[in-house]
């Protein structure tokens, strides 16, 4: 397989780093932006030069997924697991850990050069600590991987910066995915966003989770959306309320002659062929591999669970995410939506149908995000709140190409397709219970503005006119007066007083030049 140009750039960055004797660093990796191949990879280059490598992961299907790719690349290894007793090699250079089952061998961590942590965000507790801390004393360098790196500061030393969303869709590691939302989330508690108390990591308590996911409907009917959004019943997964709900929806479906299962930590769940009802196993490897084996050959038309498929899942096939649960934090909002996310040969887009408001929370999954060590689920939603602070009432929201589906956070040109279109599409919700499409990100309140479309533009002339940067042109600025113009119900057309290009060739002048000298 040839490296994408995100995983070489990735791969540099932690060459650079290794050389310059940094110790710890994370890469932070999207859903489906090739993670495994760059653990190989480095992994591969390693072993090549004598090293021993340790991996952590989480979670037995976790673990189970990195047997698998290490002997698809042809590495031998050994595993630290108790649910893989027969898989031991102590003497193999490259040994596959769980934290829990290390952490009982009282100290006793598998010898490694290098310690690659899997799913980094999850391995920070002071466990984690314990145990990664050792192989520091011993001079180890560690690595962890993640699509959401909160709580890391901790642990690392760097970050390595994630592909921005347009390069994923460009080399086919994502699909452009359309996201349907509902007006009033029944998920919330009496849809009174004030109750979610955050902890100091920007998640809610267990207790107030599962009052608010103990809820006995949610806006629209799951089964009549589902139906509509995806009538090929195309692969899917759905992420409940909880773990009862979960089984429940199986049972809801099996109704409507629709087979499904369910996935939790103690039970697996499948419909019967014949509907008559529905089998428990317990929770094994096996059996969930029978489950995920079942979604990709469409005997399961949709996985439920309640957070087992959240992350460490490998699914390329899934069409259509369906979210019940309300997702407080942007961490587990973002693992779960980005099972669906990647890129599928036969798929030219992708469904998200968010019963919860979790979109409305967090803003779109295909946003890009800058991260830094220090931030955790709170400090996310800070930014968020500040970015959505800074752009009310300019209209600075990200726009679905209604020709090709691309997203993109500002602009008249697709950068997908070159579709040329000045008007986004703003968001008209129905109050009727079924769910409606969201083209636009997150939508308040604007008053009418008194202001007429002259003064707009000027400030908005003098907003790029004065800015550091200095390269916005008068094409851009006058682009979005115009946008401005719509969102406050103004005629955006009514010039008199403001001098404007007479040639083409100006229009793409920066402000700062084409204005130099002159009064706006």
């Amino acid at each position: 397989m040839k490296a994408w140009k995100h995983q070489d750039r990735i791969h540099d960055d932690c060459r650079t780093l290794a050389k310059r004797g940094v110790k710890s660093w994370v890469v932070n990796s999207p859903c489906g932006s090739g993670k495994t191949f760059m653990m190989t990879r480095i992994i591969l280059g390693l072993i090549a030069n004598g090293l021993r490598v340790a991996i952590y992961s989480v979670r037995i299907q976790n673990t189970f997924q990195i047997m698998q790719s290490l002997e698809k690349a042809g590495i031998k290894y050994g595993v630290v697991a108790a649910s893989f007793p027969g898989s031991k090699d102590p003497n193999a250079m490259v040994q596959v850990c769980s934290l829990q089952t290390v952490s009982r061998r009282s100290g006793a961590i598998p010898q490694a050069d290098y310690v690659i942590i899997d799913e980094a965000h999850q391995q920070t507790s002071k466990q984690a600590e314990e145990i990664f801390g050792a192989y520091d004393k011993k001079g180890s360098t560690r690595i962890g991987y993640t699509a959401t790196p909160v709580g890391c500061g901790g642990l690392y030393k760097s970050v390595i910066q994630p592909p921005k969303f347009d390069e994923l869709i460009a080399c086919n590691a994502h699909l452009p995915a359309r996201v349907f939302v509902p007006e009033s989330p029944a998920c919330v508690v009496k849809d009174d966003r004030s109750s979610l108390k955050t902890n100091s990591n920007g998640d809610i308590s267990s207790k107030l989770d599962a009052a608010i996911n103990a809820v006995t409907s949610v806006y629209g009917n799951v089964y009549k959306e589902w139906k509509r959004l995806n009538p090929e019943a195309l692969p899917a997964v759905l992420f409940a309320p909880d773990v009862k709900s979960s089984i429940g929806y199986v049972h809801r479906f099996r109704q409507q002659g629709v087979r499904c299962a369910s996935i939790d930590g103690e039970r697996v769940v499948m419909c019967r062929a014949d509907f008559s009802g529905v089998d428990e196993y317990d929770s094994t490897v096996d059996a969930r591999q029978e489950v995920i084996e079942g979604s990709k050959d469409g005997t399961f038309k949709i996985v439920c669970n309640r957070f087992v498929l959240r992350e460490s899942v490998d699914m390329p096939w899934l069409y259509h995410c369906i979210v019940c649960s309300t997702m407080t934090g942007l961490s587990t909002y973002l693992q779960s939506v980005g099972r669906v996310l990647r890129y599928w040969p036969h798929y030219d887009h992708v469904i998200i149908q968010d019963h919860s408001g979790s979109t409305d929370l967090h803003g779109f999954p295909f946003e890009d995000r800058e991260w830094t060590l220090g931030d955790t689920n709170r400090t996310m939603a800070k930014k968020l709140r500040q970015q959505r602070q800074k752009a009310s009432g300019t209209g600075d929201e990200p726009i679905i190409c209604p020709k090709c589906s691309a997203a993109r956070l500002s602009g008249g040109k697709c950068w997908s397709c070159g579709h040329m279109h000045s008007r986004s599409v703003r968001l008209i919700r129905e109050l009727d219970g079924t769910l409606t499409e969201r083209k636009v990100g997150r939508i308040s309140k604007q008053k009418k503005s008194k202001k007429d479309f002259e003064s707009i533009l000027r400030s908005m002339l003098y907003r790029f006119r004065n800015s550091s940067s200095g390269t916005g042109t008068v094409r851009q600025a006058y682009a979005l007066a115009e946008r401005q113009a719509r969102i406050n119900g103004v005629d955006p057309y009514k010039i008199h007083n403001v001098p404007l290009p007479r040639e083409a060739g100006d229009w793409n002048k920066s402000v700062k030049d084409f204005y130099k000298g002159k009064k706006i």
